[in-house]
């Protein structure tokens, strides 16, 4: 097994190209991890030529730039994205222990260098779990525990589905977690810098927990900041009034939305009173009005009429009736169409997927 990711902060090196196939480089020697075991790939340059992909074939891992490359190879790791990848990796490796010793295990893990979060199969968060979560991580910072990296023989280590590998790479924090793994970590828990809890979100397997460290926080708060002062200028205020706007803003809308629905309940009203005095027997109106519609019609209609509305292939439609017949109307409707529907002697609706020409034809008919 390859010893070149137990140094984190090794991020250069000098090699030769060993193998070249589908536009792939592999060489002698090389800095770059390749997307696998939950940790995503590095970023950076061969030859100041960007890398674009790297994929792995076995334990070799293949590169690929935009262009052509040629001995001697220069590589260079993005530091940021190295720190990003790594820190987070290995702040997880922390709460395994610290879950494990619960009673608990983290499910799954999501990391890239804009989204860190895990999965703990918990039915429910204990109050201040987050908090203790964060606190814990970071006392493990503080305590700057070395990382140690070891190998044993495949067939020693107690888990037998590791028996069919030669090696295995054992990551040990002191006494808060050893397992193994394959991905980078960082050499000294102090190296995790910052390890905060952002927010937790039930799950299908438990919760979701948002975390962020490192230089991944410097990246979040500078994101969080600028949203903060773009929401401010747009609420022509200042970050301390920020929130009180946006209350204001809340209770605003709710007025809004009061007024537009009183005006849309008195545009029907004036709707239904032009239409009820028409010879027309069937009314087509909007889906989102036929229920208020048919509901003030009945309070002025003097006679029989039918209320549609198209949705999509299917019709809405609501028989109204002023002496009370509209079940007697509908059962001569379904005779002839085969439609169904519920209701009262004053009302009965349904949906139907008649033309509509066609079901208008036969309420004119029947009425």
């Amino acid at each position: 097994m390859s010893r070149n990711y137990d140094d984190f902060t090794r991020l250069e090196c000098v090699t030769t190209i060993t193998d070249f196939k589908d536009g792939y480089y592999a060489f002698a020697d090389t800095v770059f991890y390749g997307e696998k075991g939950g940790m995503p790939s590095d970023k950076g340059t061969i030859n100041s030529l960007e890398v674009t992909d790297l994929r792995w074939e076995g334990d070799t891992l293949y590169h690929k730039v935009e262009g052509e490359l040629h001995d001697p190879i220069h590589m260079k790791v993005d530091l940021i994205e190295r720190y990003i990848n790594t820190t987070v990796q290995s702040a997880y490796h922390l709460l395994d222990g610290y879950y494990e010793r619960m009673g608990y295990y983290i499910t799954t893990i999501g990391v890239d260098n804009h989204s860190q979060w895990y999965e703990v199969n918990m039915k429910q968060l204990p109050e201040g779990h987050l908090q203790d979560v964060e606190d814990y991580v970071n006392e493990a910072i503080r305590r700057r525990i070395n990382t140690e990296i070891s190998y044993i023989k495949g067939s020693e280590y107690p888990d037998e589905k590791y028996h069919k590998y030669d090696e295995v790479r054992i990551v040990t924090f002191d006494q808060l977690n050893s397992q193994p793994c394959g991905t980078l970590h960082v050499n000294n828990t102090s190296d995790i810098g910052n390890f905060i809890v952002l927010d937790a979100e039930k799950s299908s397997k438990g919760y979701r927990i948002h975390t962020t460290c490192s230089y991944l926080t410097n990246e979040v708060m500078k994101e969080y900041y600028q949203l903060v002062k773009e929401s401010s200028h747009l609420m022509s205020g200042n970050k301390d009034q920020l929130l009180a706007n946006i209350h204001e803003m809340v209770e605003s809308n709710r007025e809004y939305k009061k007024e537009i629905a009183q005006l849309k309940e008195q545009l029907i009203e004036y709707k239904v009173r032009d239409l009820a005095l028409t010879d027309d027997k069937v009314i087509e109106v909007s889906l989102d009005e036929l229920k208020t519609f048919t509901q003030k019609l009945a309070a002025v209609l003097k006679g029989n009429k039918a209320v549609i509305a198209q949705n999509g292939e299917q019709l809405n439609y609501t028989i109204v009736s002023a002496d009370g017949s509209a079940r007697a109307i509908f059962d001569r409707v379904r005779e002839r169409t085969g439609i169904n529907g519920g209701g009262n002697p004053a009302f009965v609706s349904g949906r139907c997927n008649l033309p509509k020409e066609e079901f208008i034809k036969v309420i004119n008919e029947v009425l």
